[in-house]
């Protein structure tokens, strides 16, 4: 495997490869259903599957590779750069001799080898309801994919049928097909909206944390008072997603990166033929590109990919970086499975009144160019402009990443410039990572904790281990309560009858997984769980000579008292070294904050009937109590007070400050931001009596406080905000304390 993978796909990858081979060994026809958003790279992590398979070397396989369109043909190029070419080799139908061997690919779509002629044709030898694929019909030469399916079967040789972009093959037709003629012991459903239940799924935010894919999708950004059934609402669009075009030019010449954001004009049709009304849309669309933008064909500025036009090779040279295309009109219904990753904004016209948005939906403009987040905020998020009437979102993880709320910042808005604000881009997830800095210092912890040194033999390692009090059980006995039975997990001799072996296994391996995920429950579990279960495994395998992962896994389960106290101290002296690492790498960013111009907001967040936000309207979600309190009873009512903003999070957009907390630095986003018409501005946090009593909200305030100090030329009012029975208290001290007494804070 040429790529590295991210950690969720590791583990996606692992979980496919014991799943087939469970599921291989108990029957033949079995299924998995594997769910990976669009962006995550399912072509990457089933071509990593592959390859985890061939290593096994169980079973005589062959594989069989079918999608829609031609994605097929993309899927198969992919898979030429990233697999190791001499284990396998791959095919298509045209490729085909006799049979598939060992290891061997075949790729083709489901139309291909579904479609059947209307009407007879006696110049091509074919009559009504035949098959227009040679390679489907008998021929003279016998080449054909019943005849190359049956000869591979008749070797022995079982075959895996892969399917991408499950959701839309689905038909009579093709299960026919699958069970006639490709007969697969095990088919992989894969797609990012399968219709079947998954056994195993990558997450949405998955993908986001590894920045594989844009944070969020933005629709009809700051388009608060335009009326989009206006006539003229069509050029208006235009004109906005060609501002943000240039807005995302300049960003990436900031990043010194020679990107051209790619705009898409999506038809909406659910077909491929284009009909009178889009070929209306396109019309006025290339008139409205071509006099105010200078934006054409013959230029090429402007591509095409549509059923009956297309721009020739087009989907070849428009995912160059630094492509001349700055548009593409293209339809929804050829595009599946199609990747630019440059791609940015998305325009979608009406034909219908309203539009219900899921993830496939704006999958076009998800990617990232470089598989990595940006400084400039602005390139992480993808932009859709439409002129639907009413935008509908259904499934629970479209409704958190597509955003199709937004509020713009008040005319009467007077420059506010926070200096010095920073951000600090994000590289700690919570993890056993770099997973190498993690396994020597487990190794390094668990050779001091038996008390060997490296002037001592290796061979004495074993006998150390015993002097610590580990024992070497034969058995591991565990009671698990199963249709009222006692189920004892013993070592497992060879002769136990072949059902009971595979329960033992199970067990066991389940109690480990559930210890494993036990200690690492402090941590990102999904992102550490493997890397402490290999610590085990190499640190066995290494220092004591045992290869066995059940073996190791007794071990481990029957000593668990004193493996507690090993990881835990791996821990410890991990977090320094992790702090230590993260530093070196988080990129830092300062800036003037000052209020954004617009903000989107996902359908989760709800309008709030406040008069002085400076963000009109005014969403928000999840307030705490306090946070309630401080604003109806001070900031609506105080006749001080000009306006307000509700600070953000995690963006450089927003106003931070950096503090250190558990050996590293962090950044510190107070709520709110308040502007007095005396030209005093507030910055204040507020919190309940118990996070106002945490060590990490005393640590907050004392770096607000440093921040004051350094900026003493700005009229600034600041502090931790309280509500103590009826009154809110503010707390602006040099040293931070709260305490029952309340001392050090006064009336706000």
């Amino acid at each position: 495997m040429k790529v590295a993978l991210k950690p969720y796909q590791r583990e996606a990858v692992e979980k496919l490869v014991w799943l087939s081979e469970a599921l291989l060994s108990i029957w033949w026809e079995q299924e998995i259903v594997f769910r990976a958003p669009t962006g995550s790279g399912k072509t990457v992590m089933m071509t990593a599957f592959l390859e985890r398979f061939r290593e096994e070397e169980v079973w005589d396989f062959a594989f069989v590779w079918v999608s829609v369109n031609n994605l097929h043909t993309q899927s198969k190029e992919s898979l030429e750069r990233h697999l190791s070419e001499w284990h396998f080799r791959l095919y298509e139908l045209s490729d085909i001799r006799e049979k598939l061997s060992k290891n061997d690919i075949l790729f083709f779509n489901w139309q291909s080898v579904t479609k059947k002629a209307r009407a007879s044709n006696k110049d091509k030898d074919i009559e009504a309801g035949d098959y227009t694929n040679i390679f489907m019909r008998d021929n003279e030469s016998d080449r054909n994919l019943p005849t190359f399916i049956s000869n591979t079967l008749e070797e022995w040789r079982q075959i895996i049928l892969i399917i991408d972009e499950s959701q839309l093959y689905l038909s009579e037709e093709t299960e026919r097909l699958i069970a006639s003629v490709i007969k697969p012991s095990l088919r992989i459903e894969v797609s990012a909206t399968p219709m079947k239940n998954p056994q195993i799924k990558v997450e949405l935010s998955e993908a986001i944390t590894a920045e594989m894919i844009k944070k969020d999708i933005v629709i009809n950004e700051g388009f608060g008072s335009i009326n989009l059934l206006d006539a003229t609402s069509d050029e208006i669009i235009i004109s906005e997603w060609m501002r943000k075009q240039q807005e995302l030019r300049e960003a990436y010449q900031r990043e010194w990166k020679s990107i051209n954001p790619l705009l898409l004009i999506q038809l909406p049709g659910e077909t491929a033929k284009v009909s009178e009304l889009e070929t209306r849309e396109i019309e006025k669309v290339e008139k409205v590109l071509r006099e105010k933008y200078n934006i054409t064909r013959e230029n090429k500025k402007l591509a095409v990919w549509l059923s009956e036009d297309k721009t020739k090779d087009v989907l070849e040279w428009i995912q160059e970086f630094d492509s001349s295309v700055d548009v593409l009109i293209f339809k929804q219904a050829i595009a599946t499975g199609w990747d630019c990753p440059r791609a940015s904004i998305l325009l979608m016209f009406r034909e219908i009144k309203s539009i219900t948005f899921e993830i496939q939906t704006v999958g076009r403009i998800m990617r990232m160019p470089e598989l990595r987040h940006y400084t400039e905020e602005v390139l992480n998020r993808g932009y859709v402009y439409t002129n639907f009437w009413e935008i509908n979102i259904e499934k629970w993880e479209a409704k958190e990443y597509i955003k199709p709320r937004s509020s713009l910042r008040r005319s009467e808005y007077k420059n506010i410039i926070l200096p010095d604000s920073i951000y600090r881009k994000r590289l700690d997830y919570n993890d056993l990572a770099p997973k190498e800095l993690y396994r020597q210092t487990f190794y390094d912890t668990l050779l001091s904790d038996i008390s060997w040194t490296r002037e001592e033999s290796i061979d004495i390692l074993r006998d150390k281990l015993i002097e610590r009090g580990v024992r070497f059980d034969k058995q591991y006995k565990v009671e698990i309560l199963l249709e009222k039975t006692i189920i004892w997990v013993d070592e497992w001799d060879g002769l136990v009858k072949k059902w009971k072996t595979k329960v033992n296994e199970d067990i066991l391996q389940g109690s480990f997984d559930i210890y494993i995920k036990k200690l690492v429950s402090g941590y990102n579990k999904s992102r550490s769980w493997q890397t402490l279960v290999d610590a085990f495994y190499e640190s066995f395998e290494n220092f004591f000579g045992i290869v066995s992962a059940s073996e190791i896994q007794k071990i481990v389960l029957t000593n668990t008292d004193i493996f507690d106290t090993i990881v835990r101290k791996s821990f410890e002296v991990f977090e320094s070294k992790r702090a230590a690492n993260i530093e070196a790498k988080e990129k830092r960013k300062v800036y003037n904050f000052s209020i954004p111009e617009y903000e989107s907001y996902s359908e989760k967040y709800e309008i709030r009937e406040y008069t002085k936000s400076i963000m009109n309207p005014c969403y928000s979600r999840d307030e705490s109590k306090n946070e309630t309190y401080f604003i109806e009873e001070y900031l609506e009512k105080n006749p001080e007070i000009v306006y307000w903003y509700k600070n953000g999070v995690s963006k450089a957009i927003y106003f931070g400050i950096e503090y250190n907390y558990e050996w590293r630095k962090r950044v510190f986003y107070p709520d709110f931001i308040v502007q007095y018409k005396n030209g005093k501005i507030g910055i204040f946090d507020p919190k309940d009596g118990n996070t106002a009593s945490s060590l990490e909200t005393r640590l907050k305030a004392e770096a607000l406080q440093i921040y004051i100090r350094e900026h003493s030329e700005l009229p600034l009012i600041w502090g931790i905000v309280i509500k103590h029975k009826e009154n809110l208290l503010l707390n602006s001290e040099e040293e931070y304390s709260y305490s029952e007494s309340l001392g050090g804070w006064k009336s706000l």
